[in-house]
């Protein structure tokens, strides 16, 4: 499954499966995509470049492909990740890009400061 891919490639992004394989997409994917939750074939493969690491997938039946990049040391943090997908029917349609890149971390404890009073918090993340 796609979803507990994140988890792997945080905990040990060497053991990611690679080459030709089935996924499940993500649930987000295809409710918001109208398509049947399946294995779909697919490709994937690791390359990493500068300290940084990339985990693609691509589904050709889907016209879609994830890219995950990561820190290639541990403990392997998610720098950025684009989905690219084909939207629309027919002549109508277009291929469309999701980004979404990490701006700002800080390390604090999040169970100690989720209320109403912490909501400062939010603008140190520039989100």
């Amino acid at each position: 499954m796609e979803n507990e891919l994140w988890n792997k490639l945080r905990i040990n992004p060497n053991g990611l499966p690679q080459g030709e394989l089935e996924v499940i997409p993500s649930f987000e994917y295809t409710r918001v995509a109208h398509k049947k939750i399946k294995a779909y074939k697919a490709s994937a493969s690791l390359t990493e470049k500068d300290g940084i690491s990339s985990y693609s997938i691509t589904y050709p039946e889907l016209d879609r492909t994830l890219t995950i990049n990561f820190s290639t040391a541990f403990p392997h943090t998610i720098e950025s990740w684009t989905d690219e997908f084909k939207s629309g029917y027919g002549a109508n349609a277009k291929m469309l890009i999701s980004r979404a890149t990490k701006i700002r971390r800080i390390k604090t404890p999040y169970w100690q400061q989720n209320g109403n009073k912490d909501i400062i918090l939010r603008d140190s993340l520039g989100i």
